[in-house]
């Protein structure tokens, strides 16, 4: 910074008081479509985050939140209907109570049977 700049910044901070840097923000960058869809195929794999608070990724938030909206609403009609089916194979119809709790002792079944997931 050159001397000449001092006083100018000076009455600035003088003027706006120190709390103005506080909102300031860079714009946001926005990433190609590819980083965006390679983002979304993570999260799928492995949805643990909330994918629209991605950092690097705030120039899309609206974009990623509907995106994980749309996928959580999609895996919760495809569980449904897979309790609905296998309710009716069990006998219960419309019982997914105890369909998901016999899902549940299948998966332990499994794991006991296979603990090292061969």
């Amino acid at each position: 910074m050159n001397a000449s700049a001092t006083p100018v910044l000076h009455r600035l901070r003088n003027t706006h008081g120190p709390s103005w840097l506080d909102s300031f923000q860079f714009p946001a960058e926005m990433k190609s479509a590819e980083e965006i869809n390679e983002l979304k195929a993570q999260w799928c794999a492995d949805p643990c985050w909330d994918i629209e608070h991605t950092e690097g990724f705030e120039a899309h938030h609206d974009e990623l939140k509907a995106f994980s909206d749309t996928q959580e609403e999609k895996w919760e009609q495809e569980a449904e209907a897979r309790l609905t089916e296998k309710a009716e194979r069990i006998g219960c119809p419309g019982n997914l109570t105890l369909a998901r709790y016999v899902e549940t002792l299948e998966h332990r079944l499994q794991k006991l049977e296979n603990p090292e997931g061969e």
